[in-house]
């Protein structure tokens, strides 16, 4: 019997999840689901290029099984977890686009959300259902060696959704950020783009500066003394130069706005050195550090909760996938509907 026969007593298939991109978020889901399924059935497929990223999935027992064809990956899926870099996610929806099932809930973890909903409404049929998704993660060390159950524990999963998704499609992926043991978010794509251009775009480039900067100088000297604030300080969000590039410029009209603030706020920095003032100075990163201080006491609480949809009444969807009763999914009602 293989891994899609149904569970014992049942006719019912046990349902798939198809993470797409073994990275660390990947793997992490794939354990997190895992460790919180109980006696529940589920099978989990892994599907990515690097044989290294399928077998260390394997290994740590993130998922059932890999698949290297991507489509073999996901025909029989009833959720797909896209974790890829931005670039990658367009070119992965043309290419599943015409093999999932109908009633398919597709969701990602991207940083942004604009350009991944346009491209789902532009590629995805009908019958196939689209949730943004976006789980913050506190790791400064991104290798998928370190993928762990935890990861998104006590923190922001974003879901960003539409007019037109469906309310159980979110229910769905509001449900696995919930067995992931994070706190849901919901935002509007838009404003999601604008707070990320803050706190992920904007400083990868101020990162980038410092490095350019360091190297013009006494690079020789420096790159001997540099210890954990210049290590901390010159860490980009992207280990590719064209994910770091799509994700400015897909971003473009918020980032320039972050970059014209932090140039203000320079020339005042600049002002309180230059006066030679102490208090003043001292006022200033008293600020910062109190500021910084709130922030990491607050960060594990749970986020408020913007513009949340009509959901589903309990049992949620994800546990009605277990065989736990419930309605099915609209798209596999009626696959006329608009996707999304």
């Amino acid at each position: 019997m293989n891994q899609q026969t149904a569970d014992a007593g049942s006719s019912k298939p046990a349902p798939q999840v198809t993470i797409v991109g073994l990275g660390l978020i990947g793997i992490s889901i794939g354990l997190g689901l895992k460790q919180t399924a109980g006696q529940q059935r589920v099978v989990i497929v892994g599907h990515d290029k690097d044989a290294a990223a399928a077998e260390q999935a394997r290994k740590v027992k993130a998922v059932d099984r890999t698949e290297w064809n991507l489509v073999s990956a996901i025909e029989r899926a009833d959720v797909v977890i896209l974790d890829l870099p931005l670039p990658e996610i367009r070119p992965t929806l043309v290419a599943m686009a015409g093999e999932l099932k109908p009633g398919c809930v597709v969701t990602d973890t991207a940083s942004l959300k604009l350009p991944v909903l346009q491209a789902a409404a532009e590629v995805l049929p009908a019958h196939v259902f689209f949730v943004g998704g976006h789980p913050v993660i506190a790791a400064a060390d991104t290798s998928f060696y370190k993928a762990t159950p935890k990861l998104f524990n006590k923190l922001p999963y974003c879901l960003t959704i539409t007019p037109t998704t469906s309310p159980e499609a979110s229910q769905v992926v509001s449900d696995l950020a919930d067995r992931l043991g994070a706190n849901v978010l919901y935002l509007d794509a838009a404003e999601h783009d604008g707070l990320m251009a803050g706190v992920e775009t904007t400083p990868s480039i101020l990162a980038a500066i410092l490095l350019t900067v360091a190297r013009q100088g006494a690079w020789k000297e420096i790159s001997k003394v540099a210890g954990a604030q210049f290590d901390a300080s010159t860490r980009l969000s992207a280990e590719s130069a064209q994910a770091l590039v799509q994700a400015t410029l897909s971003n473009r009209d918020n980032v320039l706005r972050w970059l014209d603030t932090y140039s203000q706020e320079l020339e005042v920095w600049r002002d309180l050195i230059a006066s030679g003032e102490p208090a003043a100075l001292e006022g200033a990163f008293a600020g910062a550090l109190a500021a910084r201080g709130d922030w990491m006491v607050g960060r594990t609480r749970s986020p408020l909760v913007a513009d949340m949809p009509a959901l589903p009444e309990h049992p949620s969807i994800w546990m009605r996938m277990f065989g736990m009763g419930g309605r099915q999914l609209r798209g596999e009602q009626n696959s006329g509907k608009k996707k999304n």
